[in-house]
Protein backbone atom coordinates (compact mmCIF):
# COMPACT_ATOMS: atom_id res chain seq x y z
CA UNK A 1 0.00 0.00 0.00
CA UNK A 2 3.03 2.27 0.03
CA UNK A 3 2.35 3.49 -3.50
CA UNK A 4 -1.29 4.20 -2.62
CA UNK A 5 -0.17 6.27 0.37
CA UNK A 6 2.27 8.18 -1.84
CA UNK A 7 -0.51 9.00 -4.32
CA UNK A 8 -2.81 10.17 -1.53
CA UNK A 9 -0.06 12.40 -0.13
CA UNK A 10 0.64 13.78 -3.60
CA UNK A 11 -3.06 14.59 -4.11
CA UNK A 12 -3.24 16.44 -0.80
CA UNK A 13 -0.55 18.82 -2.06
CA UNK A 14 -1.13 18.92 -5.80
CA UNK A 15 -4.90 19.38 -5.96
CA UNK A 16 -4.97 22.49 -3.71
CA UNK A 17 -2.04 23.86 -5.69
CA UNK A 18 -3.97 23.48 -8.96
CA UNK A 19 -7.03 25.11 -7.43
CA UNK A 20 -4.93 28.01 -6.09
CA UNK A 21 -3.75 28.58 -9.68
CA UNK A 22 -7.40 28.92 -10.81
CA UNK A 23 -7.32 25.55 -12.56
CA UNK A 24 -10.76 24.00 -12.79
CA UNK A 25 -9.94 20.66 -11.24
CA UNK A 26 -12.50 17.91 -11.83
CA UNK A 27 -12.25 14.58 -10.06
CA UNK A 28 -13.18 11.92 -12.57
CA UNK A 29 -13.43 8.27 -11.66
CA UNK A 30 -11.69 6.51 -8.83
CA UNK A 31 -8.53 4.62 -8.00
CA UNK A 32 -9.02 1.01 -6.90
CA UNK A 33 -6.50 -1.24 -5.22
CA UNK A 34 -6.57 -4.85 -6.39
CA UNK A 35 -4.42 -7.88 -5.73
CA UNK A 36 -1.93 -8.49 -8.50
CA UNK A 37 -0.20 -11.68 -9.59
CA UNK A 38 0.78 -14.17 -6.91
CA UNK A 39 4.49 -14.75 -6.48
CA UNK A 40 5.36 -18.37 -7.26
CA UNK A 41 8.17 -18.33 -4.64
CA UNK A 42 6.53 -16.80 -1.57
CA UNK A 43 2.80 -16.94 -2.38
CA UNK A 44 2.15 -13.27 -1.66
CA UNK A 45 0.56 -10.92 -4.13
CA UNK A 46 1.49 -7.38 -5.02
CA UNK A 47 -1.06 -4.58 -4.99
CA UNK A 48 -2.07 -3.10 -8.33
CA UNK A 49 -3.66 0.33 -8.81
CA UNK A 50 -6.51 0.52 -11.35
CA UNK A 51 -8.36 3.64 -12.44
CA UNK A 52 -12.06 3.27 -13.09
CA UNK A 53 -14.39 5.61 -14.96
CA UNK A 54 -11.85 8.28 -15.83
CA UNK A 55 -11.83 7.87 -19.61
CA UNK A 56 -15.60 7.87 -19.94
CA UNK A 57 -15.88 11.01 -17.78
CA UNK A 58 -13.21 12.79 -19.84
CA UNK A 59 -14.93 11.87 -23.11
CA UNK A 60 -18.36 13.00 -21.88
CA UNK A 61 -16.96 16.29 -20.56
CA UNK A 62 -15.09 16.96 -23.80
CA UNK A 63 -18.25 16.51 -25.83
CA UNK A 64 -20.91 17.97 -23.51
CA UNK A 65 -19.32 20.47 -21.13
CA UNK A 66 -17.39 22.71 -23.48
CA UNK A 67 -18.36 24.92 -26.37
CA UNK A 68 -16.82 27.02 -29.12
CA UNK A 69 -13.97 29.16 -27.83
CA UNK A 70 -13.35 27.12 -24.67
CA UNK A 71 -9.83 25.83 -24.05
CA UNK A 72 -9.26 22.39 -22.50
CA UNK A 73 -5.95 20.90 -21.40
CA UNK A 74 -5.98 17.13 -21.80
CA UNK A 75 -3.50 15.16 -19.68
CA UNK A 76 -4.23 11.68 -20.97
CA UNK A 77 -2.62 9.53 -23.62
CA UNK A 78 -5.53 7.14 -23.99
CA UNK A 79 -6.41 6.80 -27.67
CA UNK A 80 -9.97 5.82 -26.69
CA UNK A 81 -10.47 9.59 -26.29
CA UNK A 82 -9.76 10.35 -29.96
CA UNK A 83 -13.44 10.37 -31.07
CA UNK A 84 -14.29 12.79 -28.24
CA UNK A 85 -11.29 14.98 -29.12
CA UNK A 86 -12.41 15.08 -32.75
CA UNK A 87 -15.98 16.01 -31.76
CA UNK A 88 -14.80 18.75 -29.38
CA UNK A 89 -12.44 20.25 -31.97
CA UNK A 90 -15.22 20.16 -34.57
CA UNK A 91 -17.40 22.15 -32.11
CA UNK A 92 -14.66 24.79 -31.90
CA UNK A 93 -13.19 23.74 -28.56
CA UNK A 94 -9.44 24.26 -28.35
CA UNK A 95 -8.08 20.92 -27.09
CA UNK A 96 -4.49 21.21 -25.89
CA UNK A 97 -2.83 17.83 -25.43
CA UNK A 98 -0.27 17.90 -22.59
CA UNK A 99 2.21 15.06 -22.94
CA UNK A 100 5.44 13.93 -21.39
CA UNK A 101 8.39 14.77 -23.57
CA UNK A 102 9.18 11.87 -25.94
CA UNK A 103 6.08 9.94 -24.79
CA UNK A 104 3.39 11.78 -26.70
CA UNK A 105 0.89 9.68 -28.63
CA UNK A 106 1.10 10.87 -32.24
CA UNK A 107 -2.57 10.22 -33.00
CA UNK A 108 -3.77 12.35 -30.08
CA UNK A 109 -1.26 15.07 -30.94
CA UNK A 110 -2.55 15.05 -34.53
CA UNK A 111 -6.22 15.29 -33.48
CA UNK A 112 -5.76 17.92 -30.75
CA UNK A 113 -5.60 21.61 -31.58
CA UNK A 114 -2.07 21.80 -30.18
CA UNK A 115 0.38 19.87 -28.03
CA UNK A 116 2.50 20.92 -25.07
CA UNK A 117 5.50 18.73 -24.30
CA UNK A 118 6.51 18.61 -20.63
CA UNK A 119 10.09 17.85 -19.72
CA UNK A 120 10.87 15.80 -16.61
CA UNK A 121 12.72 18.74 -15.02
CA UNK A 122 9.64 20.96 -15.41
CA UNK A 123 7.43 18.40 -13.69
CA UNK A 124 9.90 17.96 -10.82
CA UNK A 125 10.17 21.74 -10.36
CA UNK A 126 6.36 22.11 -10.27
CA UNK A 127 6.05 19.23 -7.81
CA UNK A 128 8.62 20.79 -5.48
CA UNK A 129 6.84 24.14 -5.70
CA UNK A 130 3.53 22.51 -4.80
CA UNK A 131 5.08 20.73 -1.82
CA UNK A 132 6.72 23.75 -0.14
Amino acid sequence: YRKVDQIRKWNKAWVPYLISQNVNYVKAGSLKVRDGKICSNCGSSTKVLLEKGVDVRLAVDLVDSFSKGDEVFLLSSDTDLVPAIERAVKKGVKVVYVAFDRQAVKLISKKATSTIYLKKATIIRAYKEANK
